[in-house]
């Protein structure tokens, strides 16, 4: 990763990194207790991930903002699939990329922060019977939203955060069939 200083005010960075992570035990031999069926034919799962941000504190206020743009590329990744056995499979390829804002104030004893991502993921090559090419992975929302203000008191802290989290896909257990979640 880099960072740049063009002014007291502007941080400019960018990052690029790769990351393998192999199976766990309950993925390669399952688990009897709960019914899962585990996968030895597994392999570790890969990623590489690059980003790119700006973040400015605003002259003589305390707002702070910052905007960043991220990309990762997956391959073999490890997910539990409820519509197979053994439950867990490589999806071959998947893409996640996105954006997040970000909005920050401190001034005397308050804070606050506003923050909102849209992430998008995507499988692009299959890999099991709930991965299909072009579809969302399960239970990744678009689009998040977060609030939070406090106050700092003597060392500590005391806030208060509300969370949006977006529409996103999952399976219904009664049907096997892929829903749509609402939002809450």
């Amino acid at each position: 990763g880099a960072r740049w200083r063009p002014d007291d005010a502007t941080r400019i960075y960018a990052s690029l990194g790769t990351a393998f992570k192999e199976p766990l035990l309950i993925e390669n031999y399952g688990h009897a207790g709960f019914g899962i069926v585990g996968n030895l034919d597994l392999v570790p799962e890969r990623s590489t991930s690059w980003e790119v941000g700006v973040e400015r504190a605003v002259p003589e206020t305390p707002l702070t903002v910052a905007v960043a743009y991220f990309d990762q590329a997956f391959r073999d990744m490890i997910v539990f699939d409820f519509g197979r056995t053994p439950n867990y499979a490589n999806v071959a390829a998947v893409n996640a990329r996105g954006v997040e804002l970000e909005g920050r104030a401190a001034g005397g004893p308050w804070f606050a922060r506003l923050a909102y991502a849209y992430v998008k993921t995507r499988v692009r090559q299959g890999g099991g019977s709930d991965f299909e090419s072009g579809r969302r992975l399960l239970r990744r929302p678009d689009h998040r939203a977060e609030a939070r203000i406090g106050r700092f008191i003597g060392g500590g802290s005391v806030s208060a955060e509300a969370r949006f989290v977006g529409d996103r896909d999952d399976i219904d257990f009664t049907t096997s069939q892929r829903i749509t979640l609402h939002p809450f």
